[in-house]
């Protein structure tokens, strides 16, 4: 006999989550109508309400709102997963207001049947929820034997899964794509990665848990050091998926040593500064980028002065970063750009010391008069700049206002003192001078 959505919601218990008092009205009619008793279902307004009993009742349904009043889903989310890691046994949507790419993310990350977007009749969440449930109870013993072999490899329950496998085997299955990633998926968690990676790399298309593949992919190849590979498999998420930000500094390194450096550039373009500094990886794509303009340059001069630009919109209380970016901004003697970026920071005085440098490299270069130029070059100095170029340029004003010989050769062996093995070069300076 035919199992329906009522049969799979059979004493399960269902907790709705969302600020939004309508919205929980219309979840729990659609779930009325369905059959299910008033006392299964569970409603909460946000996280704090809703963690502690979820962690007590242990639901296997759940529906939430990609927005709550204290806080992102990710969260409740984690905590479901957690308890729920068959997913032939549960259900779970987020429910959004708008197109929300953060909630196909979540989706992707844990493993949710859906999300549900706005606006939606009651009939059109009540048909999407009953076409799930009736899938899910129409789920063949195969489906479900992966489902349950996927939550064994989940609980280290390896004899079960190597069970599952042998089955597989007798009945011509170990081929098919689910079957072959829990096979190297156990490989990995027994600790055998080459082996395990070597089998996921063998997976096709057309399986249920490609996204989920890649990361585990990119993960294992970087462990391994194989960059390239793991730089391909970083794409592959970037185009078809997403990347997650816990991968930003992996995907940085992988891209840098396998010298695919205008990928960073790319992954700039469509990244949010605010987003990336909220979650504290900000610094890795800045850095990365202040990193691989040097290389950019001797491709693409314009790609160059994008990356130095977009590392200062990037950096987050790391001003060595901005500091190095405008540094290399002078070197490419885009001096008036630099003077505009300053310009933007000058209202954060805790930047002062990191614009000191390249404020006076770029007024010395954009026709600044030679007295102005050596007292500002003095002055850097008596407060402890060392900066090499600082030198450089205070040695050429001097000589050009005719400072004294003595002067000249205490200034370049100063200078030469904090940069020895540019002594030649300072002396070079002043040779010819009186």
């Amino acid at each position: 006999m035919k199992k329906t959505a009522k049969d799979f919601l059979s004493r399960k218990h269902i907790f709705l989550v969302t600020s939004n008092k309508l919205d929980r009205t219309s979840w729990k009619k659609a779930f009325n109508e369905l059959g299910v008793h008033p006392e299964m279902i569970h409603s909460y307004e946000n996280y704090r309400d809703a963690s502690k009993p979820l962690e007590e009742i242990k639901p296997k349904i759940l529906l939430v709102a990609t927005e709550l009043k204290d806080k992102r889903p990710d969260e409740l989310l984690e905590l479901y997963r957690s308890m729920n890691l068959n997913r032939a046994e549960d259900l779970c949507y987020l429910v959004s207001d708008e197109e929300d790419p953060i909630g196909n993310n979540l989706c992707l990350d844990y493993q949710l049947d859906g999300l549900i977007q706005k606006p939606y009749t009651a009939n059109d969440l009540n048909q999407q929820i009953k076409n799930a449930l009736d899938t899910k109870a129409a789920f063949t013993g195969f489906e479900k034997a992966k489902y349950k072999a996927y939550e064994n490899l989940a609980l280290k329950n390896f004899e079960k899964v190597e069970a599952f496998l042998r089955v597989c085997e007798q009945k011509g299955s170990v081929d098919a794509p689910d079957v072959r990633i829990i096979e190297g998926l156990m490989k990995l968690e027994k600790g055998e990665t080459s082996e395990g990676v070597a089998t996921l790399l063998e997976v096709g298309e057309g399986n249920s848990l490609d996204y989920l593949l890649k990361k585990r992919l990119f993960e294992n190849l970087v462990e391994l050091k194989r960059f390239s590979e793991a730089f391909e498999q970083a794409q592959i998420l970037i185009e078809k998926y997403y990347l997650s930000t816990d991968y930003l500094q992996s995907f940085i390194k992988t891209s840098i040593l396998s010298e695919n450096y205008d990928a960073i550039l790319d992954f700039s373009r469509t990244a949010n500064p605010d987003d990336l500094k909220e979650r504290g990886v900000a610094n890795f794509l800045a850095a990365g980028l202040v990193l691989s303009s040097n290389q950019l340059f001797s491709k693409d001069r314009e790609k160059a002065i994008e990356a130095n630009v977009s590392a200062i919109r990037f950096s987050f209380n790391k001003n060595n970063i901005i500091e190095q970016a405008l540094g290399n901004l002078c070197d490419l003697k885009e001096f008036e750009l630099v003077g505009e970026l300053i310009e933007e920071m000058e209202e954060q005085e805790e930047l002062e010391n990191v614009v000191s440098v390249p404020r006076y490299r770029a007024s010395a270069l954009s026709g600044e008069s030679p007295d102005k130029i050596f007292k500002n070059g003095v002055d850097l100095t008596s407060k402890g700049v060392r900066d090499f170029y600082v030198y450089e340029i205070l040695l050429e004003s001097a000589v050009k206002l005719g400072r004294k010989k003595e002067y000249l050769t205490e200034l370049a062996e100063d200078a030469g003192k904090y940069h020895p093995g540019k002594q030649g070069y300072f002396n070079s300076l002043i040779r010819g001078s009186r």
